[in-house]
């Protein structure tokens, strides 16, 4: 038959133009020649299914295109965003490497001018303890030039006569008194404060030493009642030396 020699397994695919006659003559409801209803049914059952077949083949065969084509597209797009990512971790390891570079620089500057400031600064404490004392040095000058003419003036005294004896001690006395001025300008001079109490004063601990009690009537206890040697303040608060004195204490105290 016509199904047996035309459709056997695998089918064979019509012709346009036969296929054009199967389908007419299938729309008209009228057997083709020589051939039945039945076969022409049958034929275009078959010619149906090949064709979606073939259509759902196309369409699977379009479908893995796309997809192929979707994949390429993502791939190129990847390898473009990877590439992309690529030039700039380049440009970021490029700038973090002269960064670094810069900073190790300035770190270097940096140390460089903080060894010399130490350095600097090492020196001039050296030079300011070494010579702290030169402007003190330099206002005791006048001191040990007044103190030199005092002592010319006692040699000359021990070898003068008695005539004129008096008169080298009245200079004697005035160069002793210059001495001591100049002195006691020198010291004011750096902020020493000569402190002399007076007696009568009364006692303060806190820049006196008192160096033995005096036991007098008249006196008010707790009182200056000699003074041995003067005291002195830097600065008017820190005591270089406190004034030693003697103390009144009252008659029924012991030592």
């Amino acid at each position: 038959s016509l199904l047996g020699s035309r459709w056997c397994s695998p089918p064979q695919r019509l012709k346009p133009s036969e296929f054009s006659r199967l389908l007419l003559g299938a729309m008209e409801r009228k057997p083709l020649q020589g051939q039945s209803a039945r076969d022409v049914k049958l034929q275009l059952d078959i010619v149906t299914k090949e064709l979606a077949l073939v259509r759902d083949s196309e369409l699977q065969a379009l479908q893995h295109a796309y997809n192929a084509a979707e994949e390429a597209n993502n791939l190129r797009s990847e390898r473009n965003t990877l590439g992309v990512i690529a030039t700039a971790a380049v440009t970021v390891a490029t700038a973090a490497v002269m960064m670094h570079r810069r900073n190790a620089r300035a770190l270097v500057a940096l140390q460089s001018t903080l060894q010399r400031a130490q350095n600097a600064a090492a020196n001039e404490l050296h030079m300011a303890k070494r010579f702290a004392a030169e402007p003190l040095a330099r206002s005791l000058i006048t001191v040990a030039d007044n103190m030199e003419a005092l002592h010319a003036s006692a040699r000359s005294l021990a070898d003068a006569s008695p005539s004129s004896q008096s008169t080298l001690i009245a200079s004697l006395m005035e160069g002793a008194s210059l001495t001591d001025a100049s002195l006691q300008n020198a010291l004011a001079s750096h902020h020493v404060k000569r402190v002399c109490p007076a007696c009568g004063d009364a006692f303060d601990p806190n820049q006196m030493e008192a160096m033995y009690p005096v036991r007098e009537p008249k006196a008010k206890p707790g009182t200056v009642h000699t003074i041995l040697r003067a005291g002195y303040l830097l600065h008017g608060e820190r005591v270089l030396r406190a004034a030693q004195v003697g103390v009144v204490v009252a008659s029924s105290q012991t030592n």
